[in-house]
């Protein structure tokens, strides 16, 4: 049986020759040394998971996504329709994606944090319960943070592929057949995959900061600048008014006051948020969020600029791009 989702397989089938492993580490080490994995340096998952939680654009792109999938059209069907197959087998496999387990009592409950944690992570994780014949009887959520993939596992499936680290101590070795391990982004030159939102660490940290920049003027109760009280106004009248003004109306002094010009006026040092085109700034930010995670500025908000012959259009490409191979990714590492 196969659980499909969104859209059947493809019937193609590929010819594969079986030959020797020319690149097993094994192979390639000198003999009597060390396989040592290569260091690399990688942004920690709790400062993914802050960029996720901090950034309004990217929270609604994984909200997004997360409801698409948990929202899809899955059944569970036989590989070959022409073969013969049990529907009582198929009854507890459709069971088993109905009812996950005892916490996460429906699929949206299991798929919803799997999707977040392959958007954020790029590793969606659960974890099979099996039965003394290797069948799952549960799927259980996993942290993927807390997952390990081991660098030179040789593809035995006796052998332990993961390692389960929670609250950064190892608990436990995992073979691959009790792991749904989901990674949209795998590289050759490392053994994990690589988070959509590390491509966005630039933007994430300009979106966050241009935020903060936004909410301390919005709390300040005076702009920058410089009030000027009249020519007739002498120093000991200036500084006076710095006390009043300190004591009564803000008691933190971000705006100048002098005296001595012909007429009182005011003399802004500062730029508004309009001036500093801070939507034209939000909205680049923002296209450039939804360029990476696939979907399209208006599943995210912006409609000024969609009418309704490009409405369509865009959609369906948000579909293809990223929809689609997020559900048959998915669909693929099920199955497998």
């Amino acid at each position: 049986m196969e659980i499909q989702i969104g859209a059947r397989r493809s019937g193609q089938s590929i010819a594969i020759t079986e030959k020797a492993q020319v690149t097993d580490p094994s192979r390639i080490t000198p003999s009597g040394l060390p396989i040592l994995p290569r260091p690399l340096v990688r942004i920690q998952p709790q400062q993914l998971r802050r960029w996720a939680d901090g950034s309004e654009w990217v929270r609604a792109a994984i909200n997004h996504r997360r409801v698409q999938v948990s929202q899809a059209r899955w059944s569970v069907v036989p590989i070959d329709p022409e073969a013969p197959f049990s529907p009582e087998q198929q009854a507890v496999i459709s069971l088993l994606f109905l009812h996950p387990n005892n916490r996460q009592k429906t699929f949206r409950a299991l798929v919803e944090p799997m999707v977040e944690d392959l958007l954020v992570l790029d590793a969606g994780v659960a974890e099979k319960e099996q039965n003394l014949k290797g069948l799952p009887t549960a799927l259980h959520l996993v942290d993927g943070a807390a997952i390990r993939i081991k660098p030179f596992w040789n593809g035995e499936p006796t052998e332990p592929r993961y390692e389960w680290w929670p609250n950064g101590s190892f608990m436990a070795n995992l073979l691959d057949s009790q792991i749904i391990y989901l990674m949209g982004n795998p590289r050759s030159h490392t053994v994990q995959g690589f988070s959509l939102l590390e491509a966005l660490k630039n933007t994430i940290d300009a979106d966050l900061e241009a935020a903060a920049f936004n909410a301390r003027n919005v709390r300040q109760t005076n702009p920058h600048g410089i009030l000027n009280l009249g020519e007739n106004i002498g120093a000991t009248q200036v500084d006076s008014f710095k006390v009043y003004w300190d004591a009564e109306v803000t008691g933190r002094r971000i705006t100048a006051i002098m005296g001595g010009a012909k007429n009182p006026q005011w003399i802004g040092m500062g730029q508004s948020a309009r001036e500093m085109q801070y939507m034209q700034w939000q909205v680049y930010l923002l296209r450039k969020i939804a360029a990476v995670f696939g979907v399209a500025p208006q599943d995210l908000g912006i409609t000024f600029d969609v009418n309704r012959a490009n409405a369509q259009v865009q959609q369906e490409l948000s579909e293809d791009r990223g929809l689609r191979p997020l559900l048959r990714l998915i669909e693929e590492n099920v199955n497998g």
